[in-house]
């Protein structure tokens, strides 16, 4: 049975959906930044919040779900 991060194959298969992610989330800043800086910052703006707000809403309206 697999340990908690899965076998090699599952690892890298989510190693690269992070690196693929990462490339297109940097391509499109870099098209916003081209574009306006409204838009920019706007994208950084939603990062922030879907990283570290929203996060913290779950942990405090359902504790006992994670």
């Amino acid at each position: 049975m697999a340990g908690k991060g899965g076998n090699n194959l599952t690892v890298a298969a989510r190693l690269m959906a992070i690196a693929v992610g990462m490339f297109l989330l940097f391509g499109i800043a870099m098209e916003f930044l081209e574009t306006s800086l409204a838009l920019f910052s706007v994208l950084l703006l939603y990062l922030v919040y879907c990283g570290y707000i929203l996060p913290e809403i779950d942990r405090r309206r359902a504790p006992g779900l994670l």
